[in-house]
């Protein structure tokens, strides 16, 4: 199977990021290049640091999260 990046593949960009089992199967799968995943995670975190209303409470959240 044939390993793609989405965000590569609808940007028109190179895609392929590998190969795995079965290698004769020629359908794909996808994953996330290294450029878009610290793009999703650099949107990510600003999206936290915008619901804590500017400030960091990232440890606040997690300690909560998992009191529940």
């Amino acid at each position: 199977m044939r390993i793609i990046c989405a965000w590569c593949l609808q940007e028109g960009k190179i895609a392929l990021l590998g190969e795995k089992v079965p290698l004769d199967d020629l359908r794909e799968t996808h994953g996330i290049c290294r450029t878009h995943l610290l793009a999703m995670q650099t949107e990510w975190r600003k999206g936290l640091f915008a619901l804590t209303d500017g400030k960091r409470k990232l440890a606040h959240l997690t300690s909560a999260r998992g009191a529940s």
